[in-house]
């Protein structure tokens, strides 16, 4: 299930930028010149379709986009880079183009301009998950692990549903001899996609790094816990304690960490003056807030120790003190029977 850069990548765009294969401007003898005689090329009509419409208008964005795209997938890196930064120069910016001379530099491991295109295409769309991943994915081939976890990290704070990018995480936590941190990323994604549990490598390797890991404080959560909600009710409202104070939280599984207001967080003396800033998804937008550790969280019978929280200037007034997120939720495992109108929260099984 580990994903490697480019396999990521490509899933990746496929995904959220186009349904049509990326493309990028170029005409059909440059890039036949760029890849050879003898090469054969499968979008050679798209590539003079798109090509043509370019020509009748330079600055078509979609035309535009989808050339250089079939450009790069046809292996002529160099046509679609020219291509798309005649474009940027002349009709202006266009985010996914940005993204295309990043795979296109990726793909001739010229990765200090795949860098440059993909920081534009982070200041471009920061609350997209996508571009933090992509620049987390370059980080970590080129082993700069720190800002790795840290775009990783980002990109899960604005989307903790990505399915691959935990694992990348986890990678990266392994590489710098992390296990714990690595196992609590591959657990964290196994709460969305509960089925990969049962993958003979997923599950063979969460029990070996189970096993290896040292840990100075205990990274899984120990005990028990039931939270009741009415039937039919849209969120689940619980009494917790951090740092021995309390606290009335919205369980919700959608948000990557806990999550406090600036008030709350003076109230029990969270301290967030060496917390990192982090972009949030919340319910209706994105909002930027300190991410910082607690000592300890605790609800019912449950308890986990150096937990991570977001603080944000303020929260919603139905939110009460803040949300209950997974950065808590995904020491545990959880079960959530809607029609009792009940969630049971136990330790996870290893």
């Amino acid at each position: 299930m580990r994903a490697t850069l480019i396999a990521a990548a490509s899933a990746l765009v496929g995904a959220v930028l186009v349904a049509n294969p990326p493309v990028s401007p170029w005409t059909v003898a440059a890039a036949l010149a760029e890849l050879g005689p003898n090469s054969h090329n499968p979008y050679a009509p798209e590539i003079a379709q798109y090509e043509a419409a370019v020509e009748r208008e330079p600055c078509d964005r979609q035309s535009t986009l989808h050339l250089v795209a079939y450009l790069r997938e046809a292996g002529a890196y160099r046509e679609a880079i020219r291509r798309a930064d005649a474009f940027l120069s002349r009709c202006g910016d266009l985010g996914e183009l940005h993204g295309e001379e990043y795979h296109a530099y990726l793909a001739l491991s010229e990765f200090k301009s795949a860098l440059a295109e993909i920081n534009k295409l982070v200041a471009l769309k920061p609350y997209d998950s996508i571009p933090w991943a992509w620049r987390g994915l370059l980080h970590e081939t080129t082993g700069e692990l720190e800002e790795a976890i840290a775009d990783f990290r980002q990109a899960l704070a604005v989307n903790p549903r990505l399915m691959d990018i935990p694992i990348n995480l986890a990678n990266v936590y392994e590489r710098m001899n992390r296990p714990c941190d690595a196992v609590n990323a591959i657990e964290g994604v196994l709460l969305f996609y509960p089925e990969a549990r049962q993958q003979d490598d997923i599950r063979d390797r969460i029990e070996r790094l189970y096993r290896v890991g040292t840990c100075d404080k205990p990274k899984a959560g120990t005990g028990q816990a039931v939270i009741e909600f009415p039937a039919g009710a849209q969120t689940a409202v619980t009494r917790a304690a951090i740092n021995g104070r309390a606290a009335r939280l919205v369980l919700d599984t959608g948000a990557a960490f806990v999550t406090v207001s600036q008030s709350f967080a003076k109230k029990v003396g969270i301290d967030t003056g060496r917390g990192t800033e982090v972009l949030l998804a919340t319910a209706s937008s994105l909002k930027q807030g300190r991410l910082t550790t607690v000592k300890r969280i605790e609800l019912q019978g449950l308890r986990a120790e150096n937990v991570e929280v977001v603080v944000l200037d303020e929260m919603p007034a139905a939110v009460k003190d803040g949300l209950l997120g997974m950065s808590f939720l995904g020491r545990f495992r959880l079960a959530i029977d809607r029609s009792a109108g009940k969630v049971t929260i136990t330790t996870r099984s290893r």
